[in-house]
């Protein structure tokens, strides 16, 4: 998919929607998000996760006590070849204190934010508009994705 080329031979840091909406099918990310983890998958690029990604996708599986998708989220964040997820360390915990105390963001946001930069991450994929004001790292959001399609 032609959308997804831009980040070949980049690394991309990804929020915790995309892995939500690739997982539990989203049915307008769905074409865009498989073709997005298949480039993942074949080394086109590189990406990180923030663990706290981990923590939030499980919670409504445990919730509802989906053993299957719980597998299929662990697989995909701990498992993937290409994907690396990353500990929230003292480092990162700072500066996204400094990144919330600018933008106003939410911890977990914050957070987010802050590992990307941290990582040095050519890319921050998301779905959350509001993280667009962020200067720190280029934030990409899966709509402006799917209008390059």
């Amino acid at each position: 998919m032609e959308s997804v080329t831009m980040f070949r031979d980049q690394t991309v840091f990804i929020d915790t929607s995309p892995f939500i909406y690739y997982i539990e099918g989203n049915p307008k990310d769905r074409e865009l998000l498989s073709a997005f983890f298949d480039d993942l998958d074949s080394g086109s690029f590189f990406a990180f996760a923030s663990s706290l990604a981990l923590m939030e996708v499980l919670v409504i599986p445990y919730r509802h006590d989906r053993k299957s998708t719980i597998q299929l989220f662990e697989n995909l964040l701990l498992n993937t070849w290409n994907l690396k997820t990353v500990p929230v360390g003292n480092d990162i915990a700072r500066l996204a204190a400094r990144m919330r105390a600018e933008y106003n963001l939410t911890s977990a946001d914050a957070i987010h934010i802050a590992s990307a930069v941290h990582h040095e991450a050519g890319f921050f994929l998301t779905n959350d508009r509001k993280l667009k004001r962020v200067r720190q790292c280029r934030v990409i959001c899966l709509d402006d994705l799917l209008s390059k399609k």
